[in-house]
């Protein structure tokens, strides 16, 4: 009973946490997305700018389809972590190939 009692006063502090921590994450994959559209699409192809918003929507949508069973291999940070990680090399590259354009 202690248990149940302890789980509903720490788990919703948890569960908010998680979720501000989705929605950041998401919100700086959908700006890396937005400054390579501004680098690459919108100088070579003559395309408008798309705000980060749209992308923001764009990669909730995707999310959404395509979700996937966590993998049990991984620990919780570690994905976080593969995530940021991903996100800043890509946006890194992105930006020393925007010289070359």
């Amino acid at each position: 009973m202690r248990d149940k009692i302890l789980m509903g006063i720490v788990a919703p502090p948890i569960i908010a946490f998680l979720l501000a921590l989705l929605i950041a994450l998401t919100f700086f994959r959908a700006w890396v997305l937005h400054m390579i559209w501004g680098w690459y699409a919108v100088p070579i192809f003559s395309a408008q700018a798309v705000p980060t918003i749209a992308f923001f929507g764009a990669l909730i949508a995707l999310m959404l389809l395509r979700a996937e069973k966590p993998k049990s291999d991984k620990s919780f940070w570690r994905l976080i972590w593969d995530h940021v990680a991903i996100s800043g090399f890509a946006l890194g590259f992105a930006y020393v190939g925007s010289f070359f354009v």
